[in-house]
């Protein structure tokens, strides 16, 4: 009889406990998963030695768990380390027919971020696709990403350079391999 009781008792716990842990998971506290210890490599990239295409220059690990949010920040510090005089920053995030849109304002500070949208063909590329694919992590297959970036210039939107046009969304690309918006 006393065993008995003591598996009821013991079941009645484990019942209890479940249901705290699944109320807790819920509403209360984050219960790790395995996915919050995993580490996420994040690429920034830079232009190859003859401009003609981009290459990755830098991976950052970023511990899982973080939001994607948090992620871009990461992101946008190590770009801003590569564009230290024009300032980066992140206006909002914009839900398009369903798609997660970065709008990102690029800002003149010591340099006017002209500079780097008159660049030549191939400088004003590079640079443009060095913020755009380390933003959109193109080479990766990554959940609860961003879907596009949308550029403005001193608040400005649909900004043209000489060879750059930032009148539209850069969407992450389904093709795998880097290429330059």
């Amino acid at each position: 009889m006393k065993k008995g009781k003591l598996i009821l008792i013991l079941i009645s716990l484990i019942v209890v406990l479940l249901v705290f842990v699944g109320f807790a998971k819920d509403r209360l506290i984050k219960i790790p998963t395995f996915k919050d210890f995993k580490m996420e490599e994040l690429c920034i990239y830079a232009g190859d030695t003859e401009g003609e295409s981009l290459i990755v220059d830098k991976v950052i690990k970023v511990e899982g768990g973080k939001t994607t949010e948090d992620k871009v920040e990461v992101v946008i510090s190590s770009l801003q380390d590569k564009f230290s005089d024009i300032e980066l920053e992140v206006v909002n995030y914009e839900n398009v027919m369903g798609k997660k849109v970065l709008v990102l304002d690029l800002k003149d500070k010591d340099k006017p971020v002209s500079s780097y949208l008159n660049a030549g063909s191939t400088g004003s590329r590079i640079n443009l696709g060095i913020i755009v694919n380390s933003l959109l992590q193109n080479e990766k297959n990554m959940s609860n990403w961003i879907d596009g970036v949308k550029i403005l210039v001193n608040g400005e939107a649909s900004v043209e350079g000489e060879h750059v046009d930032l009148s539209e969304i850069f969407y992450k690309s389904k093709n795998k391999n880097i290429e330059l918006q």
